[in-house]
C-alpha cells in the first residue's frame, strides 16, 4: 500500500494568503489615520480569519480524538490482549511491531471509522499516523495498569483467549517446566480441576 503524501502548504495558497494580509496591512494603515469603522472592520476580519484557520480545525481535530479516545477506552481490554499476542521479540530483542500495527489498522477501519461522520473520516485519513500511535499508546498504559490482561500462553488460540467461555490453566509438566493449556467445562471452578 503506497504511502500518502503529507498535504504541504500550496504555492497558489501562500501568495494568495500573503496579497491579504498586505490587503489587510494597507486598510490597517489608512484606518489608523482616523476611520473607526475601517479600523473595527479590520480587526473583525482578523479575527475571523484566526477563527477559520486556527479554531475550528483545532476543534474538529480535538472532536475526532476524543470520538477515537472513546471508542478505543470501549474496546481496551480487547486491544490489550490483541496487542499482548501480536508484538513479539526479534532474537536479539528487538519488538516486532507489524502485526499490532496492522491490528491496530484494522481496529480503525472496522471499528474506528464507521463511527464518524464523513468530514470527520477525512481528517482521520490526514492523521492516521498520529491516530495510531495515539491508540497505541493508549493500548500501552492500559497493559501497564492493567498487567492481568497480559497473562497469555504462546499456545492459547485466540478462540480460548477472547471468550469467557473456556477458562484456561497453565501447569508446569515434570519434565522441563513447559506450560500447556486445557479447557475448563463451565461448570467447574478453576479450583476444582481433575489432575
Amino acid at each position: 500500500m503506497a504511502r500518502r503524501k503529507k498535504n504541504s502548504l500550496n504555492p497558489i495558497t501562500l501568495i494568495g494568503g500573503l496579497i491579504v494580509a498586505w490587503g489587510v496591512i494597507q486598510i490597517a494603515s489608512d484606518s489608523l489615520r482616523g476611520d473607526a469603522v475601517a479600523l473595527t472592520f479590520v480587526f473583525g476580519f482578523a479575527a475571523l480569519v484566526i477563527v477559520i484557520v486556527f479554531v475550528i480545525p483545532s476543534v474538529r481535530r480535538n472532536t475526532v480524538l476524543g470520538l477515537v479516545d472513546a471508542i478505543t477506552d470501549e474496546h481496551i481490554d480487547a486491544l490489550v490482549r490483541q496487542r499482548t499476542m501480536q508484538i513479539r521479540s526479534d532474537p536479539y530483542g528487538k519488538p516486532i511491531l507489524d502485526k499490532w500495527h496492522s491490528e491496530v489498522g484494522y481496529f480503525i477501519s472496522h471499528h474506528v471509522k464507521p463511527k464518524l461522520r464523513p468530514s470527520q473520516r477525512q481528517l482521520l485519513d490526514g492523521q492516521r499516523t498520529a491516530i495510531v500511535q495515539r491508540i497505541s499508546q493508549r493500548v500501552a498504559n492500559a497493559a501497564q495498569q492493567r498487567p492481568m490482561l497480559m497473562a497469555v500462553s504462546e499456545n492459547m488460540a485466540p478462540a480460548e483467549f477472547g471468550s469467557g467461555a473456556n477458562l484456561c490453566e497453565g501447569h508446569s509438566k515434570a519434565s522441563g517446566g513447559v506450560k500447556t493449556m486445557r479447557r475448563v467445562p463451565h461448570s467447574r471452578l478453576p479450583g476444582q480441576l481433575d489432575s
